[in-house]
């Protein structure tokens, strides 16, 4: 190879090579109408020699002042040899409007890449909104719209009552769209932000996919669990915590006594007949010692409802008393 057709393949790979790693960052300084010539990151403009494309065709000298029509320039093929990954910008945004039946403008919207969506109600008439998802573009169903002013607040895939204001973080995945599939009259509008980070600032959020669910994802001052207090009297301490179905969730016991003690749960909306009635979980105490039991965060279901008692025998029959404050803790429940 001659030293000219050296010079020229170096130039090649160190373009091809500038173009991939300071893509984002080569400005396009506009030239003559439809065309463009090129700059490096530092300013300097990019002459002296020509691009080519695939195949190795010339597509256009670049000399000072010259110029290059944009869409000549060869594209960059997806591949095993390609470097990176391409990440959606995030924060991007977007409007649509409607004042008849069908598609609001400007959608359907890609969420592929994105972690959430949220949608705001800019305008509204008289009509009902469908809130729709697709994976393939032809097949679509609902996607549940979660209004993020309230944790509590039921999803909704459609509505003939929307606020203006309002917004919503949606579950969609591949696309989204809105569209109208009533109309009366007035005009719609909404407008969109799509966001690679997950909904609440960073906590990653399992969306409902049925209208009976809701998602509580911040700590509150309401809708938690409730205590109950455990201290053991000189009896087999029949106690009904609950008088109607609920859910077990965390329970820590301490034994200060000299023998071991067995806390029985009931599925039961009274007090249980120790050593009569069966019950559903047993829980062993070791003298002078503790333990939890945790069913995280579902919880352990009584459909009847919530007892317990405490006796000094392990046995469903056993009705052994144990002692006055031999057994403390709490259990918290709904």
């Amino acid at each position: 190879m001659t030293p000219g057709a050296r010079r020229r393949a170096n130039f090649k790979e160190g373009l091809m090579l500038k173009r991939l790693l300071f893509g984002a960052a080569m400005m396009i300084v506009c030239g003559a109408a439809g065309a463009s010539q090129f700059s490096d990151p530092d300013g300097s403009v990019v002459e002296g020699h020509a691009i080519e494309d695939a195949s190795g065709n010339r597509i256009t000298p670049l000399q000072a002042g010259g110029s290059v029509n944009v869409t000549s320039l060869p594209s960059l093929s997806s591949g095993a040899n390609n470097i990176g990954v391409v990440t959606p910008l995030d924060g991007a945004t977007g409007a649509g409007t409607a004042s008849a039946v069908g598609l609001f403008s400007n959608m359907p919207v890609s969420t592929a890449g994105y972690n959430s969506l949220y949608v705001q109600i800019t305008g509204v008439g008289a009509g009902t909104v469908a809130f729709e998802q697709s994976i393939d573009g032809v097949t679509w169903s609902a996607a549940w719209a979660v209004p993020v002013s309230s944790i509590t607040a039921a999803p909704l895939s459609s509505s003939s009552a929307l606020a203006v204001g309002a917004i919503y973080s949606i579950s969609a995945t591949g696309q989204f769209r809105m569209r109208l599939s009533s109309y009366t009259s007035g005009a719609f509008s909404v407008a969109w932000v799509l966001k690679n980070t997950p909904r609440d600032g960073g906590l990653a959020v399992l969306l409902p996919t049925t209208s009976s669910q809701s998602v509580v994802t911040r700590p509150g001052t309401s809708g938690g669990a409730t205590l109950a207090r455990i201290q053991s009297t000189a009896s087999t301490n029949a106690t009904a915590i609950k008088a109607s179905a609920g859910q077990l969730y965390h329970c820590p016991f301490y034994n200060n006594g000299a023998a071991a003690a067995y806390v029985k749960f009931y599925n039961k909306a009274s007090a249980p007949n120790v050593g009569t009635d069966v019950p559903v979980a047993v829980i062993g105490l070791p003298p002078s010692g503790g333990r939890e039991i945790s069913f995280a965060d579902i919880g352990a279901v009584f459909n009847t409802g919530i007892s317990y008692a405490i006796t000094g025998g392990p046995a469903d029959s056993d009705a052994t008393a144990v002692a006055a404050n031999q057994v403390v803790g709490a259990c918290a429940y709904n």
